[in-house]
């Protein structure tokens, strides 16, 4: 991989070098004997080492943008699934409450049924009332 951008560099070094090689020749800025080998090299060297650095500092960029998103949505995701444990634990736990009461209802039938019936109503109605805030509550949030 650092292979592929230190050469993607030098490439595009030399492409620069002889697109302002030719500005300099063509306009007649600089005369082609004022063109030394070492002034060229380092030229190229400079031209390449400054397209590698943007290109690392590119790729970091959107390295790190692209590790931010990927970090937020395993956390939404990993949010998701205790939300999906907790629903199921509440549903694990209403039928147990349900036979509680069920219970209850059944042993004040035997005891005392005029009691026993209005506890009927009054276990329903906080229900349907449980029922219809949770109902609230969850479409709230939506």
């Amino acid at each position: 991989m650092y292979q592929e951008f230190f050469i993607a560099s030098l490439i595009l070094g030399i492409i620069h070098f002889i697109l302002v090689f030719l500005f300099n020749i063509g306009f007649k800025i600089i005369s082609i004997e004022e063109y030394q080998l070492g002034g060229i090299i380092a030229r190229l060297v400079n031209l390449s080492s400054l397209f590698l650095f943007w290109s690392v500092i590119y790729f970091a960029v959107h390295y790190l943008e692209n590790y931010k998103k990927a970090e937020i949505e395993s956390l939404i995701f990993e949010a998701a699934v205790k939300d999906f444990e907790l629903k199921t634990l509440k549903a694990q736990l209403n039928p147990h409450f349900i036979f509680n009461a069920m219970n209850s209802i059944r042993a004040l039938i035997e005891e005392d049924p005029e009691s026993a019936k209005k506890r009927c109503y009054q276990t329903f109605e906080s229900d349907a009332l449980h029922f219809e805030d949770r109902k609230n509550r969850d479409c709230s949030t939506c």
